[in-house]
């Protein structure tokens, strides 16, 4: 399964951002303009949404090893 980060996901909506900003709207079938917005409108919905599972994820990895270190540091008062 290949990683997932934030940063990639940046470059990729980056990438059809610039993509469809090099698009002329008065050139191109407003159909086919129609659903190069679609897509870009739910990779940035799909993006924020990976994002936010990412972050919750890294946050409840550092909540365990606070966890980890709260329950050794009561371990250590309890000897002593």
């Amino acid at each position: 399964m290949t990683s997932i980060t934030i940063g990639g996901l940046l470059r990729k909506i980056q990438a059809e951002i610039v993509a469809i900003q090099k698009l002329d709207p008065k050139t191109m079938e407003p159909q086919l303009f129609k659903c190069y917005m679609d897509k870009a409108r739910v990779m940035g919905y799909l993006c924020a949404t990976a994002g936010q599972l990412i972050e919750k994820h890294d946050l409840e990895k550092r909540l365990e090893k606070i966890e980890e270190e709260l329950e050794e540091l009561n371990e250590r008062r309890a000897v002593a």
